[in-house]
């Protein structure tokens, strides 16, 4: 079923909605959807509505909502970024939303190559992710001017995927706590950032025995790692 994003909107049984510009276009033009024909609507923070198309007129696309369903957010787990290129840092955001991460930070590092993308390309990507996913949470973004603004009396435990350190270090994660995992940059955290991290008391490092990961590869296996331990 086609998915559609609508920021924040609380939907309700019974409401008409009307779809203009960019949905409409995509809809109609790529998608080529009919009258009577079902819609999912996601509003990025845990409503999800089944819809079916009313109208389709020259400018618009008029639904009638039929249900609306409440989804519980299923971890907690938010994940620190030091931005890789673009290509894999636009891959790694659509992962945090494939994935169910709640907050995501960006963080220039001393080996980030590129500057962090504009608010308005972020959103661009997550709001990819999040039809295609068809997940209700639309994960928070926040940009990070100093890794100092992190504090890691915040999280239960944290994860710091790194191919200098590892730890061998066997627990559970409890995924309706807060938890983060942390993913430098293709070249890895610089190390003045690594002695920095390990003084956080409930950091554990983690090196997976493969060659080299690229980013979006370490994000995925870390949250995997995790996961399997929820």
């Amino acid at each position: 079923m086609r998915a559609i994003y609508i920021k924040d909107h609380i939907f309700f049984s019974g409401e008409m909605l009307s779809l203009g510009d960019e949905s409409f276009h995509h809809l109609t033009k790529v998608i080529r959807i009919k009258n009577n024909e079902n819609v999912l609507l996601l509003n990025g923070i845990g409503l999800k509505a089944i819809a079916c198309i009313q109208n389709i007129t020259k400018k618009e696309i008029v639904l009638k909502v039929e249900s609306v369903t409440t989804c519980e957010r299923l971890s907690n787990v938010q994940a620190l970024v030091f931005a890789p290129k673009k290509d894999a840092l636009d891959l790694m955001l659509k992962s945090a939303c494939e994935l169910g991460i709640e907050t995501v930070y960006l963080y220039r590092g001393e080996f980030s190559q590129e500057r962090l993308p504009e608010e308005r390309r972020i959103q661009a990507i997550l709001q990819s992710a999040v039809e295609q996913s068809n997940n209700p949470w639309m994960p928070n973004v926040v940009i990070l001017e100093s890794i100092e603004k992190m504090d890691p009396q915040n999280f239960e435990k944290i994860l710091l995927l790194d191919l200098n350190e590892s730890e061998s270090s066997q627990f559970k994660i409890n995924l309706k706590n807060k938890n983060l995992i942390v993913v430098g940059p293709e070249a890895g955290f610089s190390e003045t950032e690594r002695e920095n991290m390990k003084k956080w008391g409930n950091a554990y490092f983690l090196n997976f025995p493969t060659p080299i990961l690229r980013a979006p590869t370490a994000l995925v296996a870390g949250l995997g790692w995790m996961y399997a331990r929820a």
